[in-house]
């Protein structure tokens, strides 16, 4: 399915080996299913994937906790301004942080 995004042989055997490949691969499946255009598929699948390359370095899966591994590298890609909601061990999404400092 990674042939939906990928050309190059190469990189589809290399994705085909992060931690998340099957659940990207249903992801693409279903986008392609509802009729998402081939470049918005690409979009969603660079995001997807840098996750699961960033797992595969912690040498993590989905089993291990990815909630949390999502918070950290959400953190990360999108810096402070953006506060990532963890409840119970599932994601609940992202809520936008306009706070301002209000010293005087």
């Amino acid at each position: 399915m990674f042939e939906l995004v990928l050309s190059d042989p190469q990189a589809i055997a290399r994705h085909s080996k992060i931690p998340i490949a099957p659940e990207i691969q249903a992801y693409l499946e279903w986008m392609k299913s509802q009729g998402y255009s081939r470049r918005t598929m690409y979009k969603q699948f660079t995001h997807i994937a840098d996750f699961g390359r960033y797992l595969g370095a912690r040498r993590a899966n989905i089993a291990d906790g990815a909630p949390e591994y999502l918070k950290v590298f959400l953190g990360i890609r999108i810096g402070n301004s953006i506060k990532v909601t963890v409840q119970g061990g599932a994601p609940l999404g992202i809520n936008k942080s306009n706070e301002r400092n209000t010293r005087q």
